[in-house]
């Protein structure tokens, strides 16, 4: 390579991309754009039953752990309405998206007046027990049971 009087380097011997090259190069990106659109816009609001229902799974393990652990009664708070069920102590809400219809099997002594539920976990591993099934459009379901025995969250699926 050699330079001119300025010091830049001398790129006669080089070519940059043809027109036709840089059409085909923006023919790809715009299909990739095109197809990936669709996924972006739903933003994971449309989840898969089993995803939520491994979340819920994964949030009540963790609340039957605790307490056994520190011995103490642990307080899951399930509201169908709001579509969320959180475990305060973790500070971890799992939100059920809209595409999903939820249906609770819980004892009635566990519905508040305002409809929201509760899910309790003892120290000895038992729980008050739940079962949660989640539907999507096309009649997938996945969910929860936590048996009141053994309290050990177990997945439901259905496909």
């Amino acid at each position: 390579m050699r330079c001119d009087a300025t010091g830049f380097a001398d790129r006669t011997g080089e070519q940059g991309f043809s027109l036709l090259e840089m059409m085909v190069v923006l023919v790809i990106l715009a299909t990739v754009a095109a197809l990936a659109v669709p996924t972006l816009r739903r933003g994971g609001r449309d989840k898969d039953p089993e995803a939520v229902a491994y979340e819920l799974q994964s949030v009540f393990l963790k609340a039957r752990t605790n307490a056994i652990s520190r011995g103490t009664v642990e307080t899951m708070n399930l509201d169908m309405e709001k579509r969320e069920v959180s475990y305060a102590v973790a500070r971890q809400t799992v939100a059920i998206p809209n595409n999903l219809t939820p249906l609770l099997l819980i004892g009635q002594e566990l519905i508040a007046a305002d409809g929201t539920a509760t899910l309790l976990f003892f120290p000895d591993g038992g729980s008050s027990g739940a079962r949660i099934v989640l539907a999507d459009r096309r009649n997938n379901t996945a969910g929860v049971v936590v048996p009141w025995l053994t309290g050990v969250p177990t997945m439901l699926k259905d496909r």
